[in-house]
């Protein structure tokens, strides 16, 4: 008789086992959901999701129009360009200057 209690103490123990895996097995997709939907609400801009009832904030009117294709224009245009000397004489000056300028403040600094 006592044999026959045992067996079925751990009959019920290993169903119990097998109940709180798959209790535990729930209570983490359930929560796994719970941060996907939090995700979904309070998450960052690009993870928010926002129904497409407050996306469409702007009514449509219901108004027929034709589109209509622009017309297209097409002009050649040449040019030619003219360039001097001047500006890069003006600009190695400058650069001239300003390597002297930089020489200078190098050479007396206290």
């Amino acid at each position: 008789m006592k044999a026959a209690m045992v067996l079925d103490y751990k009959a019920i123990n290993e169903e119990q086992k097998v109940q709180i895996d798959a209790l535990q097995l729930t209570v983490s997709t359930l929560r796994h959901e719970l941060d996907q939907l939090k995700k979904m609400i309070y998450g960052s801009k690009h993870e928010r999701f926002i129904p497409e009832s407050l996306q469409m904030a702007q009514l449509t009117l219901d108004l027929a129009v034709e589109t209509v294709a622009p017309e297209t224009q097409t002009n050649e245009v040449t040019y030619t360009k003219a360039t001097s000397n001047t500006s890069n004489y003006y600009r190695n000056k400058r650069f001239l200057f300003r390597k002297r300028q930089l020489s200078q403040s190098k050479r007396y600094k206290y």
